[in-house]
């Protein structure tokens, strides 16, 4: 089978920044520690050497660890981390319904089962977390939260829906209008346009209307010359 690999930026960094957490920064560190927190369930043992990564220096990041919160946190602190190490959860990052749930090393645990916290999360270790207050661009932006149901195509609103999540909003596209020709353009060309007395009058004359661009439409009939010069003057005086 025939693929292609698209280069792109991983979710342990990217995931983060739009949480308004760098995971590195001049003030704090200058360097990156990158592990799973869900190993091969058919493992026996775990092949990630917590007393290591818990004394490492710099900033730690998890991916889908969070069903395992409790255990890893504990291994972390359990190794000599400290518990007030701030820490941090992403989860849907770069969406609209992006969420980020902060505490530290020694709570995140009891806050995830408190707010119902759910995969997929990345999870952010380290000083880097303090930036968050500072510079959380994503989710301080006027529609953040807000989800937004556009009832046109992306043909017609695509430029709206675009402006709504540039402003934060998670938007939903659902087009709710159909476009069809009429069946009988005489009946559709009258409804709204006449009166029903009008309406009965211009079918007794079995005339169509033809509608054009101009303010005016012409009533034409197959009839003589005369009569059909009769019947546009009558047609105009009720159009107008």
């Amino acid at each position: 089978v025939r693929f292609e690999i698209v280069p792109g930026i991983t979710s342990a960094i990217a995931g983060p920044a739009y949480a308004g957490i760098p995971v590195t920064h001049r003030d704090h560190c200058s360097q990156l520690t990158i592990f799973t927190g869900h190993e091969d369930p058919t493992k026996e043992e775990t092949s990630l050497d917590y007393a290591k990564i818990a004394k490492a220096d710099g900033t730690k990041v998890f991916l889908m660890g969070v069903e395992r919160m409790e255990e890893i946190t504990g291994k972390f602190i359990s190794n000599g981390a400290d518990p007030d190490t701030p820490m941090a959860l992403v989860r849907w990052a770069t969406h609209g319904c992006q969420q980020t749930l902060v505490g530290t090393l020694g709570t995140m645990a009891a806050k995830v089962k408190e707010a119902g916290f759910k995969a997929p999360a990345v999870a952010v270790v380290g000083n880097v977390v303090k930036e968050r207050a500072k510079i959380n661009w994503f989710e301080s932006r006027p529609l953040f939260g807000k989800k937004i149901v556009v009832t046109r195509t992306r043909q017609q609103a695509g430029v709206l829906s675009k402006k709504l999540r540039d402003l934060g909003a998670d938007v939903i596209e659902l087009p709710t209008i159909r476009i069809e020709e009429p069946t009988d353009l005489l009946a559709f060309g009258m409804s709204g346009s006449f009166s029903p007395a009008q309406t009965v009058w211009m079918r007794s004359l079995k005339c169509s209307i033809n509608f054009t661009p101009m303010p005016a439409a012409l009533a034409v009939c197959a009839s003589p010359v005369s009569d059909q010069a009769r019947l546009k003057r009558s047609a105009l005086a009720i159009w107008q």
